[in-house]
């Protein structure tokens, strides 16, 4: 923390300040300065208060790319979505100097934020590695619109006649999240350290458009008579949505039972015979007996 100095390109200094977070307190930006290593302390050294930074999360995605080019001398800034280590839904908004090439590689923000492409493309991402700091704030809760029977729906269209078209607000079962502490931060880097941020982003999508199918039928049982589909892979990648089209989760974590694809689960890597849908799950497995019956594989 302190200030750092970057050039625009009018090549005039400009002075980006910066304060240590205090624990526990909540920050409406957050900035995570270039970092390679992730020890506790490292970490908790990158991620500082952008003082410098001015404006309002509720701000316009324009308005803040401008004040980014004005105050810190990006010359590209560009937005991502990211999750947090433990949301159901993308919660944060992330900008970064996709102009940036000569700043230090963010190596740690590059793996936890490397989820989509730029402005929220799903259908590929766009971009290679983050240079220099990142921002983020916090994203509202996903809004959705009026729910939509398919069948009905389906139903109307062979008979010759439109479906209506409603306009009551769905319901959303999630609520919005208060502003990011520091250690949340911290906690997201550090949880996709040895993760695939993308394939997480993509079983979390999956799994919230689920819940989202669950909330509709719980609100209008009638309407919506089917349960939730788990057959269909509601992913962000294009190439996932094809080859899981229609797969079943028939498998399961031998732990808390949660259903998966197979290829989203963890073998066992002694026994290499038993699933699991984490780490912590495969701990407290282990810990239950499986380490009992656990034989390696020849």
């Amino acid at each position: 923390p302190g200030r750092r100095k970057v050039r625009t390109k009018q090549t005039m200094t400009v002075e980006l300040n910066t304060s240590t977070p205090e624990a526990g307190v909540r920050f409406p930006w957050l900035q995570i300065n270039p970092v390679s290593s992730y020890a506790q302390e490292d970490l908790q050294s990158a991620v500082v208060v952008p003082v410098w930074f001015t404006a309002s999360p509720e701000d316009s995605q324009k308005e803040i790319c401008k004040l980014l080019q004005k105050k810190g001398g990006w010359s590209n800034p560009q937005m991502l979505f990211g999750y947090t280590a433990t949301s159901e839904w993308k919660d944060l908004y992330v900008y970064f100097d996709h102009g940036d090439g000569k700043s230090p590689v963010n190596t740690v923000a590059t793996q936890a934020f490397k989820m989509y492409g730029l402005n929220g493309n799903q259908g590929t991402i766009d971009w290679d590695q983050i240079r220099g700091p990142v921002i983020l704030c916090r994203a509202d809760p996903p809004t959705f619109g009026p729910a939509i029977n398919p069948f009905e729906s389906f139903a109307m269209l062979m008979s010759g006649r439109q479906p209506p078209s409603n306009s009551e607000p769905r319901i959303a079962p999630f609520e919005s999240k208060p502003f990011p502490t520091a250690e949340e931060i911290v906690q997201t880097l550090a949880f996709f350290k040895d993760k695939q941020a993308s394939a997480v982003a993509q079983k979390r999508d999956h799994h919230r458009m689920i819940k989202l199918q669950e909330a509709d039928r719980a609100a209008d049982p009638q309407r919506f008579p089917h349960p939730a589909s788990t057959g269909a892979y509601f992913g962000t990648d294009v190439r996932f949505a094809s080859s899981r089209k229609l797969e079943k989760e028939q498998h399961q974590c031998a732990s808390c039972g949660v259903k998966r694809f197979i290829a989203d689960l963890q073998r066992c890597s002694r026994c290499r015979g038993v699933l699991y849908c984490s780490r912590a799950c495969q701990k407290v497995d282990w810990k239950k007996g499986h380490k009992n019956v656990c034989t390696e594989k020849s």
